[in-house]
Order: C-alpha cells, then sequence, then structure tokens
C-alpha cells in the first residue's frame, strides 16, 4: 500500500510540471507576440516626440489636394515649390495615415481678407474647412501625398485649442498681436507642451516688420518660414530654372527680344513715402533724363483693378521695368522682379539688396543694378544706349536660351503647411531668436524708420 501511494504522487507530480510547462510555454508566446506589435507600433512612426504628434485621420473629412504652382510644367521633377533646409520628404507614406495640426496664431480668419496674399488660402477655408466647437474656429484639412502626416490647419489664439496643436505659426499677420505679443508668446511658451514647435513667419522685410512692431525682432523660435536662404521652410517670390543639358537649345536662332516694344520704361507702384530709401524720387530725378511711365498712386496713368495680371500684361511693351523694392534687404526680391519683369520679357532696373544677392538668385545677367552707376543720369544714359543698341540689349536676354523663371509667391499655396510635416515628428531644436537671424541681418539698416522726402541728396545706393 505505501509503495502504491508514493507511485501515486509521482504521477501527481509529473502531471503537475506538464500542466506548467504547457502554461509556461503559452504565456511565452503571449509575451513574444505582445512585445512584436510593440515594436510594429514604435515602427510605424518612428521618432515621434509625444502621443498627440500622431493622430488617426478622419476619412469623413474632405482632402483638398492643392496643386503645386511652383512646379515647372516643362520639365516635371524640377523640386518642390519650397525649399527645406532640413529634413526631406518622407516616401512611401505608412498607413494608416497620421495628422498634424498646425495652428496659425491670429485670433480670427478676419485679417486674412484684407492681404491679398492669403486669397488662396481663405478660398480654401470657405470651400473646403470644417467648423470645430466655436462657431468661429474652423479647420482644414490638407492633403500630404509626399509627407508622412496629413495636416489640419486652424486659425486660433484659444489655449484649448493651442494645447492640441504639433505646430504653432507666430507672425502672419505681424499687427494683430501688436499690444501683447511678447508677454502672450511667453505666456504660451510655458503652458503648451514643450515639444510643441514654433515657427516664425516673415515674407515682408526685416525693416518693414520693425517698422510695424519692433517688438518681433525679439520672437523665440523653432523654425522659420521666409524668402531668406537661412530659412528653414524657404518661401521664396519666384526662382530661375537652369536647363538640364539635354533641354539646351541647339538652334542658333536668337530672338530679338527688342521687337514690338513700344515704350521705354514702366513703373507700377502704390506706395510713395513708406519706404526705407528714396524710391519715389529717385524715379522722379530719373524722369528728368529718360521717359518713364508711372502707374499707380504715385504716377499719372491708370490700370484697373491695380496689381491684376491684366495690368500687369501691360509691361510686355516695354523694355525695362523699374524692379525697386521698398526696403534695402538681400534677398528681399519680390515679385516686381519675377511676375512684373522678367515673365513679361522686360529687363529689370533692381535695387534693394546689394548686387552680389541678386546675382545668386536671378538668371545670370538678366538685370541692371542701380548701384553700379554714378548718378541717375548716367544710369538713364545706360538704358538710352541699350534702347539704340538691339544687340546689346538682347544680351540681357540671353539666359531665356538656358533657364527659365517661375513666379512662387503671392498668392501663397497652402501645401506650404505640409512642409511642417518632417519637423514635428522629431523634438524640437533650442529656440532661436529672430534678432540673431541671417533674414534679419540681411538689411542695411535695421531701425524700421521711414526716410524723408529730401533724402535723394545723401543717398548712396547699397552696391
Amino acid at each position: 500500500m505505501a509503495a502504491y501511494r508514493l507511485k501515486l504522487r509521482l504521477l501527481t507530480v509529473v502531471l503537475f510540471a506538464i500542466a506548467a510547462l504547457v502554461s509556461y510555454s503559452a504565456l511565452q508566446q503571449s509575451s513574444r507576440l505582445f512585445r512584436q506589435l510593440e515594436v510594429d507600433s514604435l515602427e510605424e512612426f518612428p521618432g515621434q516626440p509625444h502621443p498627440r504628434d500622431v493622430k488617426p485621420t478622419d476619412h469623413k473629412k474632405r482632402g483638398i489636394p492643392v496643386v503645386d504652382k511652383g512646379k515647372s510644367n516643362e520639365k516635371p521633377g524640377d523640386g518642390p515649390q519650397f525649399e527645406r533646409n532640413h529634413p526631406g520628404n518622407v516616401s512611401g507614406a505608412v498607413q494608416p495615415k497620421c495628422s498634424a495640426t498646425v495652428t496659425i496664431l491670429v485670433p480670427s480668419m478676419r485679417p486674412f481678407k484684407a492681404w491679398r496674399e492669403y486669397e488662396h488660402l481663405m478660398s480654401e477655408f470657405s470651400h473646403h474647412s470644417t467648423q470645430l466647437g466655436d462657431a468661429n474656429l474652423r479647420s482644414l484639412h490638407l492633403q500630404c501625398p509626399s509627407q508622412r502626416c496629413d495636416v489640419d490647419i486652424r486659425v486660433t489664439t484659444d489655449e484649448e485649442y493651442l494645447n492640441t496643436s504639433d505646430a504653432v505659426i507666430v507672425n502672419m499677420f505681424p499687427n494683430a498681436l501688436k499690444d501683447n505679443l511678447l508677454d502672450f508668446l511667453s505666456h504660451l511658451r510655458q503652458i503648451l507642451h514643450p515639444k510643441t514647435h514654433w515657427f516664425f513667419y516673415g515674407v515682408e522685410s526685416p525693416q518693414m516688420m520693425t517698422y510695424w512692431d519692433p517688438n518681433i525682432a525679439e520672437i523665440q523660435y523653432h523654425h522659420s518660414i521666409t524668402y531668406h536662404s537661412e530659412a528653414d521652410i524657404r518661401l521664396p517670390y519666384g526662382r530661375y530654372l537652369p536647363n538640364r543639358r539635354s533641354d539646351q537649345r541647339s538652334s542658333t536662332t536668337t530672338r530679338d527680344w527688342s521687337a514690338n516694344k513700344t515704350a521705354l520704361i514702366a513703373w507700377m507702384a502704390s506706395n510713395c513715402d513708406n519706404t526705407f530709401w528714396p524710391r519715389y524720387e529717385f524715379v522722379i530725378e530719373l524722369k528728368k533724363h529718360v521717359p518713364v511711365d508711372m502707374y499707380g498712386g504715385c504716377g499719372t496713368l491708370t490700370c484697373l483693378p491695380a496689381m491684376s495680371e491684366k495690368c500687369t500684361n501691360l509691361v510686355a511693351g516695354y523694355k525695362f521695368y523699374l524692379s525697386l523694392e521698398n526696403a534695402e534687404c538681400d534677398e528681399y526680391i519680390t515679385e516686381k522682379v519675377w511676375s512684373n519683369a522678367l515673365l513679361q520679357g522686360a529687363v529689370p532696373v533692381v535695387y534693394g539688396g546689394r548686387k552680389e544677392a541678386y546675382q545668386q538668385i536671378l538668371p545670370p545677367k538678366s538685370f541692371i543694378h542701380i548701384g553700379d552707376f554714378d548718378s541717375v543720369q548716367h544710369l538713364a544714359s545706360y538704358l538710352q544706349i541699350l534702347d539704340q543698341n538691339d544687340n546689346m540689349y538682347n544680351m540681357y536676354h540671353a539666359w531665356r536660351e538656358r533657364g527659365s523663371v517661375q513666379a512662387v509667391y503671392p498668392p501663397l499655396d497652402p501645401q506650404l503647411f505640409c512642409e511642417v510635416v518632417p519637423f514635428v515628428l522629431t523634438p524640437p531644436p533650442a529656440f532661436r531668436t529672430v534678432k540673431n537671424s541671417g533674414y534679419f541681418k540681411a538689411c542695411k539698416s535695421r531701425t524700421g524708420t521711414f526716410v524723408d522726402k529730401d533724402s535723394l541728396k545723401s543717398f548712396v545706393a547699397w552696391e
């Protein structure tokens, strides 16, 4: 009997051991599966700073693919409209696609209506946005095919919504927060998630920014969106696209760009007084020596609606166009050069930045810089020489055989905000200050003070 009880105990122990071994094996398999799911989840969106950076896309929202107007329709693949100086686009978006929330720090959409640069963005909000909790707050969903995430754009200063933002864009309207700009930004940096990315937006010259609000120079940010080559996301007014070697023209026939030109010089402007160099006085002095047709509020000729394509097309009948900026800042080369002159077949007479800044950005030998002349009279004499010599004049158009130009801005293409995505997928860098940026330092003067009308006598062009 004792032997029987011993055998029974041994059998019980063996059965218990087998059961324990089976349970342990199942647990190990489950653990491995769970760990794999964790790895798969992390690999799907690597580098996310915090959970709110990736949100499942609401497929009920209306996606609005926006055409990238900066791409050449002649040479596909020339590159995106907006130039990023940091991480590139992510190819092969992972499903399900996430959405990054981008907030434009402005109290409401009302200021957008006054700026023609934002008419495209306004149109998209009007036709494709969805209402959020506040009756005046709407969200615009942008599809970003080349990015890992799509983008939801909001326009608000409401802290409740700012708390769910992956990126905040400051200074799209420099006067919107003028009364308490720095205090409000300091407050937001304290209460918002530390991994929120702050973007500084600046497409006007730093001189004009400082005139509007000197405190703009003290804004702190992680990334910049400006026309300057230093910008993290560069938004140029235009660009020069050299032809590929295979596209080089082999024809020996050269177009005479002086043909069908019925007038000499055109200038279109309505800002006669609020400039940082004596621009209006310069044009009046030039007009004493050579014919200048002055359109708009600063002249006697009228074309309506102002700044329309109809008016811009008038320049095609002129040999030269005065592409004179209101500020003296390097790389601040606006539509006055791209849309008003080069795309109309006119030679731009330029001033704003130094000549070398124009040489770095514009087509080679495509412009005349006023800093090359000792006086306004000498400039006028040179323009008259070119008017009488078609071969010399056509030399300023020779670049057209080797490339083309594109106007990029204005208006603002909403697809710009898709370029924010790669930045918000990594932790933000250290804060920078506007006044220390290459964008801000690129001006001859940083005082933000308009010049006096009688300052032409002492004016010396920035060479």
